[in-house]
């Protein structure tokens, strides 16, 4: 009976309605009357109940007097208009469930719909089932999009989405984790090789060029695989490893792919959490200075003291400058690092010169990042006057790798330094690659022979020539030398045989605090 009522209801629809929907029912429904009833019929199967339902039988008879509709006709098509909206909201919520874990342009499982596949796979593995992960990164991508339009960058994810469908088989499952990242899944492996040469074979489909828009685009692309479950048994951690297998490739350009390691994902994430650790050490002060003392050769005097920086970190020990201070240059902490190294040399100058070593000069290392700082100049010149330092006094020691990162800028700021009076320094003599020609385009006051040269001295003879030839090249330019990581007396003897003027080392004095210096800077005017 209530079926037929329903068949009933659906013919009116079909039939009255539709004819009447030119006239008054088509009028109404267009209507605030008839958008009022179904609003209030809505707002009772959520809201307030009984309030909202009598509100809405009483506009329905409104417009059933007012249309001169049967209350049966309106509430059979009002039922209907709210059926059609149900199933509209559950198509939609569907599609937007699909779209969630598939990109809409490829058609490919996107990273929730690849989470969901490893994860049942790792819930169904048997004991010795194996599977490996591969993600493909293409490194020019993002590059593109200064280049193409973004219909054409569409184009090229599309057509290499099925050229990866084209290599693969039914046992692959491909997935798009990014706009620039596909991930594939194999669960049938016979060992490392297979995934080697599925990857080689990727590779190669995908770097070929693609014809978007009467143009040929080519890309560079690099791969990363890692295993389950030798490398990890977590969804996350496998897509992490797998990402970062990839990155390694991009970074070291050796080989199109490259298989996860852990000693050296965990090395790099230690030395992330270092760098992380670096940005506090100042404000904690774990940074401190040593002060390596510089022997004139004429009179045995202590003419300088080279700064020397130093890290303890609270945890790990001793940092090494050679570890943290490229950190610190990547990171650009080596700026409120440097300013903080320059202004407490300065200041520990200052109490030097006050207790009578006023003729002591100190020498900073200053990094090719320092250099590349505008206010570098000014910095120094007013910590100069802050501190009362005759500009003489204080020495930049600069390499030749720095010049070499920023040759144009540097000559600026160096000229900018060099005009308050301060002295420079081209540290590590030897080692870099245009020598002479920073020696003609800076004005320097300085060089330091790299201790490389004075190691196996006079025995080495082939150091024994460079040495020399550095000594005879600095007097021609009118520099004086300092040779550094002297340890000997032989050292020593053949330096100033050879006309060397300076020298520091373990052999006058190994780095120390500033207590310490003091101490030895009296001892050794009291010796002398």
């Amino acid at each position: 009976m209530e079926f037929t009522r329903f068949q009933e209801l659906h013919r009116t629809i079909s039939g009255k309605l539709l004819k009447a929907a030119s006239g008054k029912l088509l009028k109404a429904a267009s209507g605030k009357l008839l958008k009022a009833a179904s609003g209030k019929l809505l707002k009772a199967a959520s809201g307030k109940l009984l309030k909202a339902a009598l509100l809405a039988c009483i506009t329905l008879t409104l417009v059933t007097l007012l249309t001169g509709l049967s209350l049966f006709t309106l509430l059979s098509t009002f039922l209907s208009l709210v059926s059609l909206w149900l199933i509209s909201r559950l198509l939609l919520k569907n599609k937007r469930s699909r779209t969630a874990e598939h990109d809409y342009q490829t058609c490919l499982p996107t990273h929730n719909g690849i989470q969901k596949k490893l994860s049942d796979l790792i819930q169904d593995a048997l004991t010795d089932q194996k599977f490996a992960i591969l993600c493909l990164g293409f490194d020019d991508f993002r590059a593109l999009r200064t280049d193409l339009s973004l219909n054409d960058l569409e184009q090229i994810r599309i057509k290499t989405a099925e050229r990866l469908r084209d290599i693969l088989d039914k046992k692959h499952y491909l997935g798009q984790l990014s706009e620039d990242r596909f991930i594939i899944i194999t669960d049938q492996l016979d060992g490392p090789l297979n995934a080697a040469e599925l990857a080689k074979n990727l590779i190669t489909g995908a770097i070929q060029p693609i014809e978007v828009n009467h143009q040929r685009v080519s890309m560079n692309v690099t791969g990363g695989i890692t295993f389950f479950p030798q490398d990890s048994r977590r969804v996350n951690e496998l897509l992490r490893q797998a990402d970062f297998a990839m990155m390694q490739a991009q970074s070291r350009g050796e080989s199109p792919y490259q298989f996860y390691i852990a000693s050296i994902d965990k090395e790099i994430r230690q030395n992330k959490q270092l760098e992380l650790d670096l940005r506090d050490a100042l404000e904690h002060r774990e940074l401190s200075l040593l002060f390596q003392p510089q022997i004139n050769y004429q009179n045995n005097s202590v003419t300088g003291v080279e700064v020397l920086l130093r890290w303890q970190h609270p945890e790990k020990g001793l940092i090494p400058p050679t570890q943290f201070i490229p950190m610190a240059e990547h990171s650009m902490d080596i700026i409120p690092i440097g300013d903080w190294v320059l202004e407490s040399a300065c200041k520990q100058l200052r109490d030097w010169r006050m207790s009578g070593h006023d003729n002591l000069q100190i020498s900073v290392n200053l990094s090719a990042i320092q250099l590349k700082d505008n206010n570098i100049a000014n910095r120094t010149q007013h910590l100069l006057q802050k501190y009362n330092i005759p500009p003489q006094f204080l020495e930049l020691e600069i390499t030749e790798s720095s010049l070499i990162e920023s040759s144009l800028l540097a000559a600026e700021q160096l000229q900018q330094i060099k005009s308050i009076g301060v002295k420079l320094s081209l540290d590590d003599f030897g080692t870099g690659y245009s020598t002479l020609n920073y020696l003609k385009q800076f004005r320097f006051d300085k060089i330091k022979i790299d201790k490389s040269f004075i190691e196996g001295l006079p025995v080495n003879k082939e150091n024994a020539v460079i040495v020399d030839a550095i000594i005879q090249l600095g007097r021609s330019f009118g520099l004086s030398t300092v040779a550094e990581g002297v340890e000997s007396r032989e050292q020593e003897q053949h330096l100033i045989k050879s006309g060397c003027e300076e020298a520091q080392g373990f052999l006058y004095g190994k780095p120390m605090s500033a207590t310490e210096l003091s101490t030895y800077l009296k001892t050794r005017i009291q010796s002398i």
